[in-house]
Protein backbone atom coordinates (compact mmCIF):
# COMPACT_ATOMS: atom_id res chain seq x y z
CA UNK A 1 0.00 0.00 0.00
CA UNK A 2 1.22 3.50 -0.80
CA UNK A 3 -0.07 6.79 0.57
CA UNK A 4 -0.25 8.50 -2.81
CA UNK A 5 -2.56 5.82 -4.21
CA UNK A 6 -4.77 6.00 -1.12
CA UNK A 7 -5.14 9.79 -1.31
CA UNK A 8 -5.80 9.67 -5.06
CA UNK A 9 -8.81 7.41 -4.54
CA UNK A 10 -7.39 4.09 -5.72
CA UNK A 11 -10.04 1.53 -4.73
CA UNK A 12 -7.52 -1.30 -4.32
CA UNK A 13 -5.37 0.79 -1.97
CA UNK A 14 -8.46 1.89 -0.05
CA UNK A 15 -9.54 -1.73 0.38
CA UNK A 16 -6.10 -2.73 1.69
CA UNK A 17 -6.24 0.21 4.10
CA UNK A 18 -9.69 -0.69 5.45
CA UNK A 19 -9.11 -4.45 5.66
CA UNK A 20 -5.54 -4.56 6.97
CA UNK A 21 -3.81 -1.29 7.80
CA UNK A 22 -6.55 0.47 9.76
CA UNK A 23 -7.48 -2.61 11.85
CA UNK A 24 -3.80 -3.16 12.62
CA UNK A 25 -3.37 0.45 13.74
CA UNK A 26 -6.45 0.32 15.95
CA UNK A 27 -5.34 -3.01 17.44
CA UNK A 28 -1.91 -1.54 18.24
CA UNK A 29 -3.41 1.51 19.93
CA UNK A 30 -5.93 -0.52 21.92
CA UNK A 31 -3.21 -2.95 22.99
CA UNK A 32 -0.95 -0.18 24.23
CA UNK A 33 -3.75 1.53 26.10
CA UNK A 34 -5.18 -1.67 27.55
CA UNK A 35 -1.99 -3.36 28.75
CA UNK A 36 -0.70 -0.13 30.30
CA UNK A 37 -3.92 0.54 32.19
CA UNK A 38 -4.16 -3.11 33.29
CA UNK A 39 -0.65 -2.89 34.71
CA UNK A 40 -1.47 0.39 36.47
CA UNK A 41 -4.54 -1.13 38.14
CA UNK A 42 -2.71 -4.26 39.26
CA UNK A 43 0.20 -2.29 40.69
CA UNK A 44 -2.14 -0.08 42.69
CA UNK A 45 -4.33 -2.89 44.03
CA UNK A 46 -1.39 -5.13 44.89
CA UNK A 47 0.61 -2.23 46.36
CA UNK A 48 3.65 -3.33 44.40
CA UNK A 49 5.29 -1.56 41.46
CA UNK A 50 6.63 -4.82 40.04
CA UNK A 51 3.23 -6.41 39.46
CA UNK A 52 1.80 -6.51 35.94
CA UNK A 53 -0.20 -8.88 33.71
CA UNK A 54 3.12 -10.52 32.88
CA UNK A 55 4.39 -10.91 36.44
CA UNK A 56 0.95 -11.63 37.88
CA UNK A 57 0.24 -14.78 35.82
CA UNK A 58 -2.64 -13.07 33.98
CA UNK A 59 -1.24 -13.59 30.48
CA UNK A 60 -0.36 -17.23 31.18
CA UNK A 61 -3.84 -17.89 32.53
CA UNK A 62 -5.45 -16.28 29.48
CA UNK A 63 -3.37 -18.53 27.20
CA UNK A 64 -4.50 -21.61 29.14
CA UNK A 65 -8.11 -20.54 28.66
CA UNK A 66 -7.61 -20.23 24.90
CA UNK A 67 -6.06 -23.70 24.73
CA UNK A 68 -8.95 -25.27 26.66
CA UNK A 69 -11.40 -23.55 24.33
CA UNK A 70 -9.60 -25.10 21.35
CA UNK A 71 -9.63 -28.54 23.02
CA UNK A 72 -13.27 -28.62 24.09
CA UNK A 73 -14.65 -26.58 21.21
CA UNK A 74 -12.43 -27.11 18.15
CA UNK A 75 -14.78 -25.05 16.01
CA UNK A 76 -15.18 -22.31 18.57
CA UNK A 77 -15.68 -18.72 17.49
CA UNK A 78 -13.49 -15.80 18.53
CA UNK A 79 -15.96 -14.84 21.24
CA UNK A 80 -16.09 -18.41 22.59
CA UNK A 81 -12.32 -18.44 22.99
CA UNK A 82 -12.53 -15.00 24.55
CA UNK A 83 -14.99 -16.20 27.21
CA UNK A 84 -12.68 -19.06 28.18
CA UNK A 85 -9.77 -16.65 28.26
CA UNK A 86 -11.69 -14.15 30.42
CA UNK A 87 -12.64 -16.80 32.96
CA UNK A 88 -9.16 -18.26 33.33
CA UNK A 89 -7.43 -14.87 33.32
CA UNK A 90 -9.67 -13.74 36.19
CA UNK A 91 -9.14 -17.00 38.10
CA UNK A 92 -5.37 -16.97 37.63
CA UNK A 93 -5.07 -13.34 38.70
CA UNK A 94 -7.25 -13.89 41.73
CA UNK A 95 -5.26 -16.96 42.86
CA UNK A 96 -2.04 -14.95 42.56
CA UNK A 97 -3.43 -12.03 44.59
CA UNK A 98 -4.97 -14.40 47.18
CA UNK A 99 -1.58 -16.05 47.60
CA UNK A 100 0.45 -12.85 48.06
CA UNK A 101 -2.13 -11.47 50.50
CA UNK A 102 -1.64 -14.43 52.83
CA UNK A 103 2.13 -14.47 52.73
CA UNK A 104 3.95 -11.39 54.02
CA UNK A 105 7.04 -10.87 51.91
CA UNK A 106 9.85 -8.86 53.44
CA UNK A 107 11.21 -7.94 50.01
CA UNK A 108 8.86 -6.38 47.43
CA UNK A 109 10.81 -8.11 44.65
CA UNK A 110 9.55 -11.47 45.92
CA UNK A 111 5.99 -10.66 44.84
CA UNK A 112 6.69 -10.52 41.08
CA UNK A 113 9.05 -13.48 41.41
CA UNK A 114 6.21 -15.52 42.88
CA UNK A 115 3.98 -14.32 40.06
CA UNK A 116 6.55 -15.30 37.44
CA UNK A 117 6.95 -18.76 39.00
CA UNK A 118 3.18 -19.20 39.19
CA UNK A 119 2.87 -18.07 35.57
CA UNK A 120 5.57 -20.55 34.52
CA UNK A 121 3.67 -23.34 36.26
CA UNK A 122 0.53 -22.43 34.34
CA UNK A 123 2.60 -22.11 31.16
CA UNK A 124 4.05 -25.58 31.79
CA UNK A 125 0.57 -27.06 32.14
CA UNK A 126 -0.50 -25.26 28.97
CA UNK A 127 2.48 -26.54 26.99
CA UNK A 128 1.96 -30.08 28.31
CA UNK A 129 -1.68 -30.13 27.26
CA UNK A 130 -0.80 -28.63 23.89
CA UNK A 131 1.86 -31.30 23.33
CA UNK A 132 -0.37 -34.10 24.59
CA UNK A 133 -3.23 -33.22 22.25
CA UNK A 134 -1.01 -32.07 19.35
CA UNK A 135 -2.07 -28.44 19.68
CA UNK A 136 1.41 -26.94 19.94
CA UNK A 137 1.30 -25.29 16.55
CA UNK A 138 -2.18 -23.92 17.13
CA UNK A 139 -1.13 -22.48 20.49
CA UNK A 140 1.94 -20.78 19.01
CA UNK A 141 -0.33 -18.09 17.54
CA UNK A 142 -0.98 -16.76 21.06
CA UNK A 143 2.45 -17.46 22.53
CA UNK A 144 4.18 -14.42 21.02
CA UNK A 145 2.47 -11.12 20.43
CA UNK A 146 2.31 -9.83 16.86
CA UNK A 147 -0.05 -7.81 14.70
CA UNK A 148 0.55 -9.47 11.35
CA UNK A 149 -2.69 -11.50 11.47
CA UNK A 150 -4.94 -8.61 12.46
CA UNK A 151 -7.61 -8.17 9.78
CA UNK A 152 -11.09 -6.71 9.58
CA UNK A 153 -13.60 -9.13 11.08
CA UNK A 154 -11.23 -10.79 13.56
CA UNK A 155 -9.92 -7.98 15.74
CA UNK A 156 -13.03 -6.14 16.92
CA UNK A 157 -12.83 -7.80 20.33
CA UNK A 158 -10.11 -5.30 21.31
CA UNK A 159 -12.76 -2.57 21.28
CA UNK A 160 -13.90 -4.07 24.58
CA UNK A 161 -10.83 -2.39 26.07
CA UNK A 162 -12.39 1.06 25.60
CA UNK A 163 -15.37 0.65 27.99
CA UNK A 164 -13.15 -1.26 30.42
CA UNK A 165 -10.65 1.62 30.53
CA UNK A 166 -13.52 4.10 31.00
CA UNK A 167 -14.83 1.97 33.85
CA UNK A 168 -11.36 1.93 35.40
CA UNK A 169 -11.25 5.73 35.21
CA UNK A 170 -14.64 6.04 36.92
CA UNK A 171 -13.52 3.87 39.84
CA UNK A 172 -9.96 5.20 39.95
CA UNK A 173 -10.39 6.85 43.36
CA UNK A 174 -11.76 3.62 44.81
CA UNK A 175 -8.71 1.73 43.49
CA UNK A 176 -6.46 4.29 45.19
CA UNK A 177 -8.20 3.76 48.51
CA UNK A 178 -8.09 -0.03 48.24
CA UNK A 179 -4.40 0.23 47.39
CA UNK A 180 -3.83 1.77 50.83
CA UNK A 181 -4.92 -1.37 52.61
CA UNK A 182 -7.99 -3.23 53.87
CA UNK A 183 -8.34 -1.40 57.17
CA UNK A 184 -7.99 2.00 55.56
CA UNK A 185 -10.66 1.12 52.98
CA UNK A 186 -13.13 -0.06 55.63
CA UNK A 187 -12.63 3.10 57.65
CA UNK A 188 -13.57 5.17 54.58
CA UNK A 189 -16.59 3.01 53.84
CA UNK A 190 -15.17 1.46 50.67
CA UNK A 191 -16.03 -2.25 50.18
CA UNK A 192 -12.50 -3.65 49.95
CA UNK A 193 -13.22 -7.10 48.50
CA UNK A 194 -15.75 -5.82 45.96
CA UNK A 195 -13.49 -3.07 44.62
CA UNK A 196 -10.51 -5.42 44.59
CA UNK A 197 -12.51 -7.97 42.64
CA UNK A 198 -13.74 -5.32 40.23
CA UNK A 199 -10.25 -3.92 39.60
CA UNK A 200 -8.62 -7.30 39.06
CA UNK A 201 -11.48 -8.37 36.80
CA UNK A 202 -11.07 -5.26 34.65
CA UNK A 203 -7.31 -5.84 34.38
CA UNK A 204 -7.78 -9.54 33.58
CA UNK A 205 -10.44 -8.90 30.93
CA UNK A 206 -8.30 -6.25 29.27
CA UNK A 207 -5.34 -8.62 29.19
CA UNK A 208 -7.41 -11.52 27.87
CA UNK A 209 -8.88 -9.31 25.12
CA UNK A 210 -5.37 -8.49 23.95
CA UNK A 211 -4.08 -12.07 24.20
CA UNK A 212 -7.00 -13.51 22.18
CA UNK A 213 -6.41 -11.08 19.31
CA UNK A 214 -2.64 -10.44 19.14
CA UNK A 215 -1.06 -12.88 21.59
CA UNK A 216 1.17 -12.25 24.59
CA UNK A 217 2.44 -8.65 24.74
CA UNK A 218 4.78 -8.77 27.70
CA UNK A 219 5.99 -6.11 30.14
CA UNK A 220 4.07 -3.14 28.68
CA UNK A 221 1.98 -3.12 31.84
CA UNK A 222 5.16 -3.12 33.92
CA UNK A 223 7.24 -0.49 32.10
CA UNK A 224 4.76 2.18 31.11
CA UNK A 225 2.96 2.78 34.47
CA UNK A 226 6.29 3.05 36.29
CA UNK A 227 7.70 5.53 33.77
CA UNK A 228 4.57 7.69 34.01
CA UNK A 229 4.57 7.46 37.83
CA UNK A 230 8.11 8.90 37.90
CA UNK A 231 6.72 12.16 36.51
CA UNK A 232 3.05 12.19 37.50
CA UNK A 233 2.87 10.38 40.84
CA UNK A 234 0.81 7.38 41.94
CA UNK A 235 -2.75 8.73 41.90
CA UNK A 236 -4.65 6.68 39.28
CA UNK A 237 -7.15 9.39 38.38
CA UNK A 238 -4.27 11.75 37.59
CA UNK A 239 -2.09 9.25 35.74
CA UNK A 240 -4.51 6.94 33.94
CA UNK A 241 -4.92 9.12 30.84
CA UNK A 242 -1.17 9.72 30.60
CA UNK A 243 -0.48 6.02 31.07
CA UNK A 244 -2.96 5.11 28.34
CA UNK A 245 -1.54 7.63 25.86
CA UNK A 246 2.08 6.73 26.59
CA UNK A 247 1.24 3.03 26.32
CA UNK A 248 -0.36 3.55 22.90
CA UNK A 249 2.64 5.54 21.66
CA UNK A 250 5.08 3.01 23.11
CA UNK A 251 3.47 0.00 21.41
CA UNK A 252 3.01 1.93 18.17
CA UNK A 253 6.70 2.86 18.13
CA UNK A 254 7.73 -0.74 18.85
CA UNK A 255 5.44 -2.05 16.11
CA UNK A 256 6.71 0.47 13.57
CA UNK A 257 10.42 0.00 14.16
CA UNK A 258 12.19 -2.11 11.57
CA UNK A 259 14.87 -4.74 12.18
CA UNK A 260 17.73 -2.59 10.92
CA UNK A 261 16.89 0.24 13.33
CA UNK A 262 16.42 -2.23 16.17
CA UNK A 263 19.89 -3.72 15.62
CA UNK A 264 21.59 -0.34 15.17
CA UNK A 265 19.92 1.09 18.28
CA UNK A 266 22.39 -0.81 20.49
CA UNK A 267 25.61 0.80 19.15
CA UNK A 268 23.80 4.14 18.88
CA UNK A 269 22.84 4.03 22.56
CA UNK A 270 26.39 3.02 23.54
CA UNK A 271 27.77 5.90 21.46
CA UNK A 272 25.41 8.34 23.17
CA UNK A 273 26.19 6.98 26.64
CA UNK A 274 29.95 7.42 26.16
CA UNK A 275 29.50 11.17 25.51
CA UNK A 276 29.28 12.00 29.23
CA UNK A 277 32.81 10.59 29.69
CA UNK A 278 34.53 12.18 26.69
CA UNK A 279 35.29 15.46 28.48
CA UNK A 280 37.61 13.54 30.78
CA UNK A 281 40.00 12.51 28.03
CA UNK A 282 39.41 14.47 24.79
CA UNK A 283 38.49 17.96 23.57
CA UNK A 284 36.41 16.39 20.80
CA UNK A 285 33.60 16.09 23.39
CA UNK A 286 31.74 18.98 21.73
CA UNK A 287 31.66 17.24 18.37
CA UNK A 288 30.88 13.91 20.02
CA UNK A 289 27.74 15.55 21.38
CA UNK A 290 27.04 16.93 17.91
CA UNK A 291 27.42 13.50 16.32
CA UNK A 292 25.08 12.02 18.96
CA UNK A 293 22.36 14.50 17.98
CA UNK A 294 23.30 14.18 14.32
CA UNK A 295 22.32 10.51 14.43
CA UNK A 296 18.67 11.63 14.51
CA UNK A 297 18.31 12.32 10.76
CA UNK A 298 20.19 9.09 9.97
CA UNK A 299 17.90 7.11 12.26
CA UNK A 300 14.82 8.78 10.80
CA UNK A 301 15.93 8.00 7.26
CA UNK A 302 16.60 4.35 8.13
CA UNK A 303 13.23 4.08 9.85
CA UNK A 304 11.52 5.18 6.63
CA UNK A 305 13.80 3.27 4.26
CA UNK A 306 15.85 0.48 5.89
CA UNK A 307 17.29 -0.54 2.52
CA UNK A 308 20.00 2.14 2.67
CA UNK A 309 20.91 5.75 3.33
CA UNK A 310 20.64 8.54 0.78
CA UNK A 311 23.19 11.35 0.69
CA UNK A 312 20.75 13.94 2.01
CA UNK A 313 20.54 12.54 5.59
CA UNK A 314 24.31 11.95 5.60
CA UNK A 315 24.99 15.59 4.72
CA UNK A 316 22.50 16.67 7.39
CA UNK A 317 24.31 14.47 9.92
CA UNK A 318 27.57 16.36 9.35
CA UNK A 319 25.75 19.71 9.41
CA UNK A 320 24.20 18.94 12.80
CA UNK A 321 27.51 17.59 14.14
CA UNK A 322 29.45 20.78 13.38
CA UNK A 323 26.56 23.07 14.32
CA UNK A 324 26.13 21.53 17.78
CA UNK A 325 29.89 21.28 18.26
CA UNK A 326 30.29 25.00 17.58
CA UNK A 327 27.62 26.30 19.92
CA UNK A 328 28.68 23.83 22.62
CA UNK A 329 32.15 25.40 22.43
CA UNK A 330 30.53 28.80 22.91
CA UNK A 331 28.66 27.54 25.95
CA UNK A 332 31.79 25.97 27.44
CA UNK A 333 33.42 29.39 27.76
CA UNK A 334 31.42 29.73 30.97
CA UNK A 335 33.14 26.62 32.39
CA UNK A 336 36.67 27.62 31.37
CA UNK A 337 38.04 28.20 34.90
CA UNK A 338 36.38 25.05 36.26
CA UNK A 339 37.66 22.88 33.38
CA UNK A 340 41.21 24.20 33.81
CA UNK A 341 41.15 23.69 37.59
CA UNK A 342 39.92 20.08 37.31
CA UNK A 343 41.83 19.27 34.12
CA UNK A 344 38.75 18.60 32.07
CA UNK A 345 39.11 18.57 28.31
CA UNK A 346 37.18 21.20 26.42
CA UNK A 347 38.35 23.14 23.40
CA UNK A 348 38.72 26.42 25.39
CA UNK A 349 40.61 24.75 28.28
CA UNK A 350 42.94 22.77 26.00
CA UNK A 351 43.62 25.25 23.17
CA UNK A 352 42.76 28.56 24.77
CA UNK A 353 39.73 30.87 24.33
CA UNK A 354 40.94 32.62 21.18
CA UNK A 355 41.71 29.38 19.34
CA UNK A 356 38.41 27.94 20.56
CA UNK A 357 36.55 30.90 19.08
CA UNK A 358 38.30 30.35 15.75
CA UNK A 359 37.45 26.61 15.80
CA UNK A 360 33.81 27.41 16.55
CA UNK A 361 33.69 29.93 13.70
CA UNK A 362 35.23 27.39 11.33
CA UNK A 363 32.66 24.79 12.46
CA UNK A 364 29.82 27.18 11.70
CA UNK A 365 31.23 27.75 8.22
CA UNK A 366 31.39 23.98 7.70
CA UNK A 367 27.81 23.73 8.98
CA UNK A 368 26.67 26.19 6.31
CA UNK A 369 28.47 24.20 3.60
CA UNK A 370 26.91 20.89 4.65
CA UNK A 371 23.44 22.45 4.87
CA UNK A 372 23.89 23.66 1.29
CA UNK A 373 25.02 20.17 0.23
CA UNK A 374 21.99 18.70 2.03
CA UNK A 375 19.71 20.66 -0.26
CA UNK A 376 21.58 19.49 -3.37
CA UNK A 377 21.71 15.85 -2.27
CA UNK A 378 18.02 15.77 -1.31
CA UNK A 379 16.92 17.66 -4.42
CA UNK A 380 15.19 20.41 -2.43
CA UNK A 381 13.55 23.32 -4.22
CA UNK A 382 14.50 27.02 -4.06
CA UNK A 383 12.79 27.86 -0.69
CA UNK A 384 15.39 25.72 1.05
CA UNK A 385 18.23 27.85 -0.29
CA UNK A 386 16.47 31.06 0.73
CA UNK A 387 16.15 29.84 4.31
CA UNK A 388 19.67 28.38 4.13
CA UNK A 389 20.96 31.90 3.48
CA UNK A 390 19.04 33.10 6.55
CA UNK A 391 20.49 30.31 8.70
CA UNK A 392 24.02 31.08 7.48
CA UNK A 393 23.51 34.75 8.35
CA UNK A 394 22.41 33.82 11.89
CA UNK A 395 25.45 31.58 12.31
CA UNK A 396 27.70 34.47 11.22
CA UNK A 397 25.91 36.77 13.67
CA UNK A 398 26.44 34.24 16.49
CA UNK A 399 30.18 34.26 15.81
CA UNK A 400 30.19 38.04 15.70
CA UNK A 401 28.43 38.33 19.08
CA UNK A 402 30.61 35.83 20.96
CA UNK A 403 33.66 37.13 22.81
CA UNK A 404 35.50 35.02 25.40
CA UNK A 405 36.13 38.14 27.49
CA UNK A 406 32.41 39.09 27.50
CA UNK A 407 29.99 36.25 28.25
CA UNK A 408 26.90 38.41 28.69
CA UNK A 409 25.56 37.27 25.31
CA UNK A 410 26.08 33.53 25.76
CA UNK A 411 22.41 32.82 26.54
CA UNK A 412 21.29 34.87 23.55
CA UNK A 413 23.65 32.98 21.25
CA UNK A 414 23.09 29.55 22.76
CA UNK A 415 19.34 29.60 23.33
CA UNK A 416 17.68 32.38 21.35
CA UNK A 417 19.50 32.31 18.03
CA UNK A 418 19.86 28.54 17.89
CA UNK A 419 16.19 28.32 18.79
CA UNK A 420 15.48 30.29 15.61
CA UNK A 421 17.75 28.15 13.43
CA UNK A 422 15.96 24.86 14.19
CA UNK A 423 12.47 25.87 12.92
CA UNK A 424 14.03 27.62 9.92
CA UNK A 425 15.70 24.36 8.87
CA UNK A 426 12.44 22.47 9.40
CA UNK A 427 10.40 24.96 7.36
CA UNK A 428 13.09 24.99 4.68
CA UNK A 429 12.97 21.20 4.30
CA UNK A 430 9.17 21.13 4.19
CA UNK A 431 8.94 23.90 1.59
CA UNK A 432 11.85 22.43 -0.34
CA UNK A 433 10.03 19.11 -0.63
CA UNK A 434 6.51 20.43 -1.27
CA UNK A 435 7.27 23.21 -3.78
Amino acid sequence: MNLYGLLSGDLEQLEIFLISRLPRLLAILCTGVGMSVAGLIMQQLCMNKFVSPTTGATISSAQLGILLALLFQPNSTLWSRAIFSFVFAILGTWIFVWFIQRIQFKDVVMVPLVGIMFGNVIGGVTNYLAYQFEMTQALSTWSVGHFSLVLRGRYELVYLIVPLVILAFLFANHFNIVGMGKDFSKNLGVPYNLVLFMGLTIAAMITASVVVIVGAISYIGLIVPNVVAMFKGDRIRGTLVDTALFGAIFVLACAAINTVCLILSVPALIFAAVYSLTKRFSAVCHFWLGATLGLAPLAGALAVNPEGLAMGPIMLFFAVTFWVGAFDIYYSFQDYDFDVAFRLCSVPSVYGPDTALAIAGFSHAVTSIFLFLTGIAAGLAWPWYVLWAGVSAILFWEHHLMRPQDLSRVNMVFFTLNGIISPLVLVGVILGVVL
